[in-house]
């Protein structure tokens, strides 16, 4: 129903960025946690002239997460202005409501593709290859709004 729209101003030049270096037990995990989203089909080999670095974060529950350094890009990508809904607002609907459930969006960016033409710019540099996305990224800019249409539209139908 949605897909993830780059738009770059008219001063974007690609950048190609080396693959960053990291320790030596980190470089198995991102390698391991590469092959997973290429089996998923998340992530494809590429050719582009752009790529970004990969840097590990870890996470409370010790998992270490391999997100993308989208810096430069997001610093040429033209904001959305799809309005993001009020925390206020949310809680107060919340608390008057008569039924509540909860939706586990766990991975939900995955659940959204990448416009076919824009890929391209979301493409990174591991040790082992140049890769990009299929399915919207963490980390890149205009990514929650794009999120939060997507789940406005699903919730409307």
């Amino acid at each position: 129903m949605i897909e993830h729209e780059i738009n770059v101003t008219k001063d974007f030049k690609p950048r190609m960025t080396k693959a960053y270096r990291v320790p030596e037990t980190l470089k198995i995990e991102i390698e391991k946690q590469v092959d997973e989203l290429l089996r998923l089909g998340f992530i494809v080999p590429s050719k582009s002239p752009m790529a970004s670095g990969v840097v590990c974060v870890l996470k409370p529950d010790h998992f270490i997460r391999m997100a993308c350094d989208y810096r430069y890009l997001n610093s040429y990508t033209v904001g959305d202005a799809f309005p993001m809904p009020n925390l206020d607002d949310v809680m107060y609907r919340v608390g008057r409501a008569s039924c509540i459930t909860v939706c586990d969006a766990k991975c939900g960016y995955w659940q959204i593709l990448v416009k076919p033409g824009h890929r391209w710019l979301t493409a990174f540099a591991t040790r082992h290859g140049l890769w990009e996305w299929v399915r919207m990224p963490f980390g890149i800019k205009n990514a929650s709004n794009t999120f939060v249409r997507a789940v406005e539209c699903i919730l409307r139908t």
